[in-house]
């Protein structure tokens, strides 16, 4: 678990790093005047607004997500020890075959 939430911050950072270094290089660029410059900063400036978007909304997406299986844990731990037991049952099965 730590591991998870340790990748996921390192994740999270790496994108906010990426996204300030393509924002950088838009602010270096606003000087060029040539026509390919300028159209490649407006394709990087709306790839960079369209990350923005697919981050929060995957983000929203993740938080509603763990939320709602905390708390289905929460008021039924029986049912989620049993679909353990379960799952690991049919795991151990399959991987014990010859």
């Amino acid at each position: 678990m730590e591991r998870t939430m340790q990748a996921k911050e390192q994740l999270n950072e790496d994108f906010k790093r990426l996204v300030a270094d393509a924002q950088n290089l838009l602010k270096a660029t606003s000087d060029d005047l040539d026509d390919k410059t300028r159209e490649a900063r407006s394709r990087l400036e709306q790839s960079i607004n369209d990350a923005k978007i697919k981050y929060s909304s995957v983000t929203d997406t993740v938080k509603e997500q763990t939320d709602m299986a905390d708390r289905l844990l929460h008021e039924k731990p029986y049912h989620a020890v049993g679909a353990s037991f379960l799952i690991g049952l049919i795991l151990g099965w399959l991987f014990g075959r010859k």
